[in-house]
C-alpha cells in the first residue's frame, strides 16, 4: 500500500496558509486492506473507494500510479 497527500492542503502549505484539510491517495491496496489498516475508518464513498480516518480523507485511486492520478487532477494555484 502506497499513500500520498494530494489536493488542496498541498497548494495551501506551497502559498503558506495554514489548512487541516488533508486529502490523501492510496495505490496498490483494496478497501479490506484500508479497514484494516486504519482503526475507526468510516468509509462514505458510494460509488469510489472514499475514506474518512481522524477527519482526513482517503482515496483508493483508480489509476495505476500518482503519475496518472496526478494528471487527472486540476491545479488551483
Amino acid at each position: 500500500m502506497k499513500i500520498y497527500k494530494v489536493g488542496g492542503s498541498i497548494r495551501d502549505s506551497i502559498l503558506g496558509i495554514k489548512n487541516s484539510d488533508m486529502d490523501y491517495i492510496i495505490f496498490d491496496a483494496e478497501e479490506k486492506d484500508v479497514l484494516k489498516k486504519f482503526s475507526g475508518v468510516k468509509k462514505v464513498g458510494k460509488e469510489k473507494s472514499v475514506f474518512i480516518h481522524m477527519g482526513n480523507e482517503y482515496t483508493i485511486s483508480k489509476f495505476k500510479n500518482i503519475e496518472e492520478d496526478l494528471e487527472s487532477r486540476d491545479l488551483t494555484i
